[in-house]
């Protein structure tokens, strides 16, 4: 029984197709146990396609349509994943479910034989006429152009074979049947399809590349059979490979001159396509007719029927046309050279598709044992082949297990594929066996690579000189560069390949719903964990190699060059491997949660946090500070203290280098405060206050103050009062530990002077306290509540920290501003006597050393004071001082009468008790020349003289007789005579002359 069959791949879903008359029959080739039927009615199927779809289509969730098309209709089908795997956003090796979605579409007496899709959903398809010719059919295009005239239909006619759609550039290229390519601009969201470039035959151009020697070329060897499409990621200048009939290569370029290094703009459209260079196949033998030769003769066994090419892999079908075919496998690798390696395998049936199982773009000499080997699939007639590429490092792995129980080391074979793939390449690749095997238990084969790493990776020699030819006397030479050895080089190399897929990707991008969500870094976290068990095998192994080098110091410094930049290497990717795992343990806490604790600016921070950002930069550092706080915050939602000390314990146990001792000490101390506030503790001598106290005490000085405030308020919330005054005292003798702030103190604080930062450090500990006192303090004074208890105790406690001079002038200081003499009338008098007379106001230093005095009851003091006050205020009126002399003799009195008398005391009292009758006098005498104000006008210093300066009893006597003041005149007679009997001979002589004038 005769019956029409097609077979095909559809890669993007894991499932191969295979019509049978009507019938359409799917299966899973990677599950192996999904079988899917869909017939049509009556009519044969001719071919099917796969469409990417990306939204809803029929109330279906749909991710693809299948086209699927016969001489009379098309018919779309949905499909669906019937179990989505969520670490896997593709559906490849998912089952799915078909749904009819009841959508037909007419054929229009088209045969078509090829249906693809774009990213804009469009469906497009070649169709075939009976009478010869095809054409480019746009299926969901605007449906205004079915009614429009033929002329307007812009869509290309023309005998095409087979097309490819490139997303990226917006384009679709046609292979036509005159053996050219045409290049079309996609539909998107338009209707029509132009045609923005061509190339005629191409045979002639072909077969003139590809002869440079003169050697016998034939143009129809460069028949094409097959275009694929080149990505971006690949070249930014070769854009489609075109395959001959002989499994020549012919690449095309958009580009003018692809000598020089122009690319495509990122919305630029192609104007031009043409060939870029020809690659000819490894066993290329002209199928031309020989003149010499029957036709008969030619063996057509190595004619390209088929091929894929996907990523730097090139796959052929070879062949005749119903018999056995051999597949040729071509992988090309691009490094400092160009390389490429061939292999066939032989298949004995009929080659429908090939196709690959996983897509994944790396390049094979920089992928490690750990990934997936790039797998293919090839569809025959009964049976499906599968074919794994050997990778580089599969190779080399290969050659060492064949020789890891020889005595030797080396290897004619090792020794060619060192010289292929490169010295520094391969002792990458040796390096990634190492870390790799080392986990089991045979290591063996650890060992011998090794060995081999070692042999073959060199040692360091000396590199280009950077001396000058010129040398002048007196000048050193500088000594030459080192050049590192490759074993050095392979190193970097093998450490760049680890932290590139990780360096520079954000890890907690926004998605678009505003949500975070982890990207995917830590799949190579493995890989890096092995390496850094490794890296101190390797820099001992090298460090032993400098020990025979004593001898020869230069050779020695090329060595200690060498085992620098190994240790820097290491550094860094002890640094990487920390913040990896840092990064693990915020996901496991929750990343919604942390971010939400975060401020707006570490939120802005944390959506474009890198590994690159924390390992490189301090504001990364900062931000790392910043995420521990607020998983340790996260965690107390637990309800659960003993959760909290593990945040700081794995932090101490896997991030040495990443959080010091002293960052784990803060950390420490922020649990206290967490399990205290979670507990519900609020008393001053609590474990959790002693504990956090004695943390923060030993956390790094940048960290703490730039969280002091935060901790700060924490501790006041919780009662912790005398706690704050504590790590002030503590942290400000840390900070400044030789007391260069009172040095800066006590030489006239000039902002200038180098010891003001230290100052500056003391300073923000000892504002906290202040801060905390004027909490505390209670408005009234009589108050007895909790509040006011709190504040005496803390004033009492800060009062007697009489070893921090500093502490204690800061104290007094911002009493004296904020005027609180109550509380300095209550400190004693040891550091606060000499704070007043060297560092404040001197006239308010007298006045308040007068009232301190006289508040603790030492009249003598208190005297001595009032009496400075009363001569030396320059703003103290007649009455003012009048008054504070008074103040002087009655304390004297007091003080006298108490028993203090002495022969100075008794002296002070009798010349304190003539000033003040002698300022009474002058009171008087002011009195009474304002009433004789309309007769006696006086200069202005006259005034201010006799108001506010204490006058000699001369003067006031020539003020009085000058102005005609004989009230005045007598009281200063009577004073003279009671205090200076000379002075009384005077004024009468003065008066006696005056008399006889």
């Amino acid at each position: 029984m005769e019956y029409q069959h097609y077979m095909g791949l559809m890669e993007e879903i894991g499932y191969l197709w295979r019509t049978v008359d009507n019938r359409l029959i799917m299966w899973n080739y990677i599950e192996r146990d999904d079988i899917l039927v869909h017939e049509e009615p009556e009519q044969p199927i001719t071919t099917v396609g796969l469409v990417k779809r990306k939204s809803a289509f029929c109330g279906f969730d749909l991710t693809h349509i299948i086209v699927v098309a016969t001489p009379l209709q098309i018919t779309l089908l949905g499909v669906a994943a019937a179990s989505a795997n969520p670490l896997n956003k593709g559906y490849k090796g998912n089952r799915i479910q078909m749904h009819n979605l009841n959508v037909k579409a007419p054929a229009d007496d088209l045969c078509f034989l090829e249906i693809k899709g774009t990213e804009d959903e469009r469906i497009l398809l070649i169709g075939h006429f009976s009478l010869g010719g095809s054409r480019l059919v746009c299926l969901t295009k605007n449906m205004l152009y079915k009614y429009l005239p033929t002329s307007f239909d812009k869509a290309p006619k023309g005998n095409i074979q087979s097309f490819i759609v490139c997303d990226q550039r917006k384009v679709i290229y046609a292979l036509t049947s005159n053996n050219g390519i045409e290049v079309l601009s996609s539909p998107g969201k338009g209707a029509t399809v132009k045609r923005l470039a061509q190339t005629g035959d191409i045979k002639e151009t072909a077969t003139r590349i590809a002869n440079p020697s003169g050697l016998t070329r034939y143009q129809d060897d460069f028949q094409l059979v097959s275009i694929h499409l080149i990505s971006k990621e690949e070249s930014e200048r070769v854009h489609i490979l075109g395959v001959s009939i002989t499994g020549a290569r012919i690449y095309f370029t958009h580009l003018s001159d692809i000598r020089f290094g122009a690319s495509l703009g990122p919305n630029e459209q192609p104007k031009t396509i043409k060939i870029a260079h020809v690659i000819l196949s490894p066993n290329y033998e002209p199928q031309g007719i020989f003149s010499f030769i029957q036709q008969d003769q030619i063996d057509n066994s190595k004619t390209v029927l088929g091929s894929y090419y996907n990523k730097n892999v090139f796959l052929t079908a070879k062949g005749k046309v119903a018999g056995e075919k051999i597949v040729s496998v071509a992988n090309l690798e691009r490094t400092s050279t160009y390389i490429e390696t061939t292999a066939s395998i032989e298949n004995h049936e009929t080659i429908y598709g090939i196709g690959e199982i996983d897509e994944k773009f790396y390049r094979e000499t920089s992928t490690g044992l750990p990934k997936d080997i790039r797998q293919f699939i090839i569809l025959g007639h009964s049976s499906i082949t599968t074919i794994a590429r050997e990778r580089p490092v599969d190779g080399l792995r290969r050659l060492i297990l064949k020789t890891i129980n020889s005595e030797t080391i080396g290897s004619p074979e090792l020794n060619a594929f060192f010289e292929r793939y490169g010295y520094t390449q391969t002792c990458a690749m040796c390096l990634e066996i190492i870390c790799v095997e080392s986990g089991k238990k045979d290591n063996a084969l650890v060992k011998k690579t090794t060995l081999v790493f070692f042999e073959y990776g060199g040692q360091p020699s000396v590199g280009l000189s950077m001396a000058s030819e010129k040398n002048y006397q007196g000048q050193t030479r500088p000594r030459p560069r080192t050049k590192f050895s490759v074993k050095h080089d392979g190193l970097g190399l093998y450490l760049v390949r680890l932290l590139r897929p990780i360096w520079k990707k954000k890890i907690f991008p926004l998605s678009a719903k505003g949500t975070l969500v982890p990207s995917t870094f830590y799949e190579r976290v493995s890989n890096l964990s092995l390496f850094i068990f490794k890296r101190h095998f390797i820099t001992k192994s090298i460090s032993s190699e400098m020990i025979y080098c004593t001898r020869f110091p230069r050779i020695l410094l090329l060595y200690i060059d060498e085992q620098m930049s190994f240790y820097e290497m290491s550094t860094l990717m002890t640094h990487t491997i920390e913040s990896i795992c840092f990064l693990s343990g915020i996901m496991e806490t929750g990343v919604e949660k942390i971010y939400q604790q975060l401020q707006t600016p570490s939120k802005e921070k944390f959506t474009d946090l890198t590994v690159e950002f924390i390992v490189t930069t301090f504001d990364g550092r900062d931000l790392v500070r910043e995420l521990v706080i607020s998983i340790i915050n996260a965690r107390a939602t637990l309800k659960n203290t003993g959760g909290f000390e593990s945040v700081a314990s794995l932090l101490q146990k896997n991030g040495d280098t990443l959080f010091p001792e002293k960052d784990i000490a803060f950390y420490k101390g922020i649990e206290a405060i967490v399990k205290a506030k979670s507990a519900g503790v609020t008393n001053e001598d609590s474990e959790f206050m002693k504990e956090a106290l004695s943390y923060f005490k030993e956390a790094p000085s940048d960290l703490l103050a730039s969280k002091l405030d935060q901790i700060c308020d924490e501790f006041r919330k919780l009662g912790w009062n005398k706690a704050i005054l504590d790590l002030a005292i503590s942290r400000a003798t840390k900070e400044d530990p030789y007391n260069n702030a009172m040095m800066f103190l006590e030489n006239g604080s000039n902002p200038s002077n180098p010891d003001a930062k230290f100052y500056k450090a003391r300073h923000i500990y000892y504002s906290q306290v202040l801060k905390t006192i004027i909490n505390l303090k209670p408005k009234n004074p009589r108050d007895e509540s909790c509040q006011s208890q709190k504040y005496r105790s803390l004033f009492e406690a800060a009062r007697n920290q009489k070893e921090d001079t500093v502490f204690l002038y800061v104290l007094y200081d911002w009493l004296f501003q904020n005027c609180l003499y109550g509380d300095l009338f209550s400190l004693q008098p040891d550091n606060l006597l000499p704070f007043v007379r060297n560092y404040v106001d001197h006239v308010q230093g007298i006045r308040f050393l007068y009232k301190y005095h006289l508040h603790r009851n030492e009249f003598f003091e208190a005297a001595m004071y009032v009496r400075l006050l009363a001569e030396l205020d320059p703003n103290a009126n007649l009455d003012e001082r009048i008054f504070y002399m008074g103040q002087a003799c009655t304390f004297l009195s007091k003080f006298l009468v108490l028993g203090g008398s002495t022969e100075e005391s008794c002296k002070l009292a009798k010349v304190s008790e003539l000033q003040h009758k002698t300022l009474k006098i002058q009171k008087e005498i002011r009195d009474n020349l304002c009433q004789q104000s309309g007769r006696v006008v006086m200069t202005d210093r006259e005034k201010i003289m006799l108001n506010n300066i204490p006058m000699s009893l001369n003067d006031m006597f020539e003020l009085s007789r000058r102005y005609n003041c004989p009230d005045g005149e007598l009281l200063v007679l009577s004073m003279a005579y009671q205090c200076n009997f000379n002075l009384v001979q005077d004024l009468w002589k003065q008066i006696l002359s005056d008399s006889k004038l």
